[in-house]
C-alpha cells in the first residue's frame, strides 16, 4: 500500500485530524508539507478540526502560527487550534502520564460530540 497516498486521502476526508505534536514532528519537513499544511487548510476552511496533542514541551503555537496556511492571517495566533491536554500542558509533564492521556480523552469526547452535532 502507498502509505503517503493513504495519509493524504485520510486527511482529505477527515472531520477531525489529530496531530501528535513533538519537537521531532514539528521539525519534519515532510510532516509539515504533506500532513500539517493540508490539515490546517481544511481546519481554516471549516471542513475539519485540527487537534494538536502536545506530547512534550515544544514551540508548537509559533510553529503552527508561522505555517503557510496560518501565516497570512492578521491575528494568526488566535487561529492556532486549541491543543490537548487542558491548558496545553504536555503529556510528559503529568505524573502519572495517564492523567494527561485522560484529559486528552475527555477533550476528544467533547470535541467529537460537537462535530457529530454539526454533521447532523
Amino acid at each position: 500500500m502507498d502509505w503517503d497516498k493513504a495519509i493524504q486521502d485520510e486527511i482529505a476526508k477527515a472531520d477531525v485530524v489529530i496531530f501528535l505534536t513533538s519537537t521531532a514532528s514539528l521539525a519534519s519537513g515532510y510532516i509539515n508539507q504533506h500532513e500539517v499544511r493540508p490539515a490546517l487548510n481544511r481546519h481554516l476552511s471549516n471542513k475539519a478540526v485540527f487537534v494538536p496533542i502536545i506530547l512534550e514541551p515544544c514551540d508548537w503555537v509559533d510553529s503552527f502560527a508561522n505555517s503557510p496556511p496560518l501565516k497570512k492571517l492578521k491575528e494568526r495566533r488566535k487561529r492556532v487550534p486549541q491543543g490537548l491536554p487542558r491548558d496545553n500542558q504536555p503529556i510528559n509533564s503529568f505524573t502519572p502520564r495517564s492523567i494527561g492521556w485522560h484529559q486528552v480523552s475527555e477533550g476528544l469526547k467533547e470535541l467529537l460530540i460537537e462535530v457529530k452535532a454539526k454533521l447532523k
